[in-house]
C-alpha cells in the first residue's frame, strides 16, 4: 500500500537547483511502521506541489513527514502529521429504548449521535455506549482499530470508572464505558477520542442527582376511565381491557419514580402495559385480586373482581320423548366473552314437575319422567350485569312405546343409511323421529343378518335404549343400496317395543 503527503512549493523553480529530501519521525506508541517509497519524491508541475510516498502498514500510530529544500545556507523545511490507521467512524448510542438512540448501521454508517445525555441516582450503575466502526469490516483491520481510541473524564467527580469492555458487532465493535455514581450529585462530561473524533470530540454528559431527595413521591393518585367504575367496586371482564389513570404527584417526579405494579393473581387478571399514567390491566378468568402500585415509599391497592359476559348459549344435550322412569341428562353450550368455562350458576324449572322433574345447578341437569303428559323444561343464567339467556324444551312422556314400522313410506329412500358406526334411521309421519342402532363393526359392505350380538346399543330420539333381540336381513340391491327386513326389540328404562323393517330402504 502506498499513500501520499502533499506540500505547496514556492518559488517552484527553486526545484531546478536542489532535490527535495524527506524525513520521517515516529511521534506515538502505535505499532505502525511507515517507510518511504524507494523513489519517493513525485512532482506535480501543474500543481507546483511535491508528494512525499510512504508505505503504511495496517496498524495504526502518528508519524511526521517533513519535507526539506534548498542547500547552501539557503534551505526550507515543513512538516505534516501522518495519522496510520483504517477509515473509521464513530458514533454514540444507547441500548435505552427510552433514550430513542438507535446504533448507527450499514456500510455507509448512517445514524450517528455525537454525544448522548444521561441523568442517573446516586449511587447506581450507569453505562455510555460508542459505536466503532470500520470501513470494509476487515477482520485485521478491526483487530487494529482497537488501541486506537480511548475514554477520558473531561470534568466532574460524582462518578468512578469500574470497567471498560468491547462487544463485537456489525462492521466493528462497541465501545462501553461501565460508571458507577457515589453520593455526591453533580455534572460529568466524559469524553470518547478516536482518530474520527480528533476534530470533533463525542461526548457523554452525565448528571447524578439524589432522586429520592430531589424528587419525593407525595402520592399515587388512581382512578378509574369508564366513569362507571367506582375505586370500591371495581369489575373487569374476562377477555376485556380495564383502564386506569395512575400516576403520582408531584408529576415532576413520575420520570425518576415510575410506580411499579404488581398483581397479587396473575392468573385472574393481568396487566398490559403501564407508561406511568396509563395503566391497561386485563381479565383472565372469573376471581379477586389486589393490584398495588409502588413508588418510593407510597403504596396503594386496590381489588378488582373478573367476572364474564355471556354471549349465547344452546343445548347440548336433550330429548323430546320420555318414557315414565327414564332418566335423562340435558345439558348446555354457554358461551362466554372470554371463551372460559361458564362460571354463573343455572336455574332449572319444569312446568310440570309431575310430568317431568329436572334438578340440577350447573350446565347439566338430571330428567327425570314422572307421570304421562307434557312438561316444558327451562334452562336460564344471567351474568353480573343482568344479561339472562334462557332455553326451553317440551317434553312428551309416555308410559310405554309403541312399534316402530320402518318402511319405504316412513323412511323414504336417501333418508336413512348404514355408516361405519351402524344403522341410522330417520322417520317421518311417526312418533318417533330417529333411531340409532350402532354395530361393534363397521357393516357398510355387510350382506346377510345381524343379531343382537352384532349391536352395541341405541338410541330412540336422543333416549339412551338397549339391544334386547334383533334379527334383521341386509339384502343388497345395487352398490349403494340395501334392502333391510326382520325386527330389533328395544327397552328404554324397561320398558321394551318392537322396531319392524318391512323392505325399508337404506343407503349405504
Amino acid at each position: 500500500m502506498t499513500d501520499t503527503a502533499w506540500f505547496s512549493v514556492s518559488p517552484w523553480s527553486i526545484l531546478d537547483d536542489y532535490k527535495p529530501v524527506a524525513e520521517l519521525k515516529k511521534v506515538d506508541d502505535g505499532p505502525a511502521e511507515v517507510t518511504l517509497a524507494d523513489d519517493y519524491i513525485f512532482l506535480n508541475e501543474k500543481a507546483q506541489r511535491v508528494g512525499v510516498l510512504f508505505h503504511p502498514d495496517r496498524s495504526y500510530g502518528t508519524y511526521e513527514v517533513t519535507l526539506t529544500v534548498g542547500g547552501n545556507g539557503n534551505t526550507a523545511s515543513a512538516t505534516t502529521e501522518i495519522v496510520i490507521g483504517p477509515n473509521i467512524k464513530v458514533g454514540m448510542w444507547d441500548p435505552d429504548p427510552s433514550m430513542n438512540m438507535s446504533p448507527p448501521t450499514g456500510d455507509q454508517f448512517y445514524g450517528f449521535f455525537y454525544e448522548v445525555r444521561k441523568t442517573v441516582n446516586i449511587n447506581s450503575d450507569v453505562e455510555v455506549y460508542a459505536r466503532f466502526m470500520v470501513e470494509g469490516a476487515r477482520a485485521e483491520d478491526i483487530a487494529n482499530a482497537k488501541g486506537s481510541y480511548k475514554w477520558e473524564v473531561e470534568s466532574g467527580n460524582s462518578l468512578l470508572v469500574t470497567g471498560m469492555r468491547e462487544v463485537p458487532c456489525e462492521y466493528g465493535y462497541d465501545c462501553v464505558l461501565s460508571l458507577r455514581s457515589g453520593l455526591t450529585p453533580g455534572e460529568n462530561v466524559i469524553n470518547f477520542c478516536s482518530p474520527d473524533t480528533a476534530a470533533l470530540v463525542m461526548k457523554a454528559y452525565i448528571t447524578v442527582l439524589d432522586f429520592d431527595k430531589d424528587f419525593p413521591v407525595d402520592d399515587i393518585v388512581i382512578t378509574p376511565v369508564d366513569p362507571e367504575q367506582s375505586m370500591d367496586n371495581l369489575v373487569a371482564i374476562a377477555g376485556k381491557n380495564i383502564e386506569f389513570n395512575a400516576s403520582i404527584e408531584p408529576l415532576t417526579s413520575l420520570a425518576y419514580h415510575r410506580p411499579t405494579v404488581k398483581i397479587e393473581d396473575r392468573t385472574v387478571l393481568d396487566s398490559l402495559s403501564y407508561n406511568g399514567t396509563l395503566l391497561v390491566l386485563k381479565g383472565l378468568k372469573p376471581g379477586k385480586t389486589t393490584v398495588t402500585l409502588t413508588a418510593l415509599d407510597k403504596t396503594k391497592s386496590f381489588d378488582v373482581t373478573v367476572m364474564e359476559e355471556l354471549v349465547q348459549m344452546t343445548w347440548g344435550n336433550t330429548v323430546s320423548n320420555l318414557l315414565v322412569g327414564q332418566t335423562e341428562n340435558f345439558s348446555l353450550n354457554i358461551v362466554t366473552e372470554s371463551k372460559q368455562p361458564n362460571t354463573y350458576p343455572v336455574t332449572w324449572t319444569s312446568s310440570d314437575p309431575n310430568v317431568v322433574s329436572v334438578e340440577g345447578t350447573t350446565d347439566s341437569a338430571t330428567v327425570t319422567a314422572k307421570g304421562k303428559g307434557k312438561a316444558i323444561i327451562t334452562a336460564t343464567v344471567t351474568s353480573y350485569s343482568g344479561k339472562t339467556l334462557t332455553l326451553s324444551n317440551e317434553v312428551t312422556v309416555k308410559d310405554g312405546m309403541d312399534d316402530v314400522i320402518v318402511n319405504p313410506t316412513t323412511s323414504p329412500d336417501g333418508s336413512s343409511g348404514i355408516m361405519d358406526d351402524g344403522l341410522f334411521i330417520s322417520l317421518e309421519n311417526s312418533e318417533t323421529s330417529s333411531i340409532n342402532l350402532y354395530t361393534k363393526e363397521p357393516k357398510t359392505q355387510f350382506t346377510g343378518t345381524l343379531t343382537a350380538a352384532d349391536f352395541t346399543g341405541a338410541d330412540v330420539d336422543g333416549s339412551s335404549a338397549e339391544v334386547v333381540d334383533a334379527s334383521l336381513n341386509i339384502e343388497s340391491i345395487d352398490d349403494y343400496n340395501v334392502k333391510v327386513n326382520g325386527t330389533v326389540t328395544l327397552s328404554i328404562s324397561g320398558n321394551e317395543f318392537k322396531v319392524i323393517f318391512n323392505d325399508a330402504p337404506l343407503y349405504r
